[in-house]
């Protein structure tokens, strides 16, 4: 959980201006699936940092991660020291892999949460994408490569070894190659 944190603050810090939003998406988190007409939670805690926020807004979003679109606010107002939103899921709401929850009230303090499935109406379409990144591929300068662990970003943590090419931009895996003679030798044990 910590890198999709990671990766979705690489996110925030690319396409808005601050450095930390002091709020930290708790749940759902990768992996979650959340059922259209049946209640559930999201819920978040604040660190030092936290913006003087008397009351937040929760967020549901979805979409690629450079151009998250919203799609409902679920809780307006909330004061954010409770950390709780409780809500029903949308009953029409489209079965999808891409969606994401916001915490905060002003676009510089949102803290972004992992994407998550919501069962909905039709299909889920296939994950065709870096593998917890909600079937996207990483397409971005600042989210160029898909890590080993399945979430975009930048640096050697991603783009070294392990990077997974064919969700990554192009070219933009560095690394990673496996030392020739040292594979045959391990291939003899």
């Amino acid at each position: 959980m910590a890198k999709s944190l990671l990766a979705l603050l690489f996110i925030a810090l690319s396409y808005t201006s601050y450095a930390n939003a002091g709020y930290n998406v708790v749940t759902p988190t990768t992996g979650t699936i959340l059922y259209a007409g049946y209640p559930a939670n999201i819920t978040w805690t604040m660190d030092n940092t936290t913006p003087n926020d008397p009351l937040v807004d929760v967020v549901l979003n979805n979409g690629p991660p450079e151009s998250l679109n919203v799609v409902s606010t679920i809780c307006s107002g909330v004061d954010p020291k409770v950390g709780v939103c409780n809500f029903n899921v949308p009953a029409n709401i489209a079965s999808g892999i891409d969606y994401a929850i916001t915490v905060g009230k002003k676009v510089e303090n949102l803290a972004y949460g992992s994407y998550f499935t919501i069962k909905g109406t039709g299909d889920l379409p296939p994950n065709n994408g870096c593998p917890n990144m909600g079937g996207h591929v990483c397409a971005s300068a600042d989210l160029a490569c898909c890590g080993p662990d399945g979430y975009c970003g930048k640096g050697t943590d991603f783009c070294g070894a392990g990077c997974q090419q064919q969700f990554s931009l192009a070219g933009a895996c560095k690394g990673g190659k496996t030392n020739p003679k040292r594979r045959r030798a391990l291939n003899y044990y």
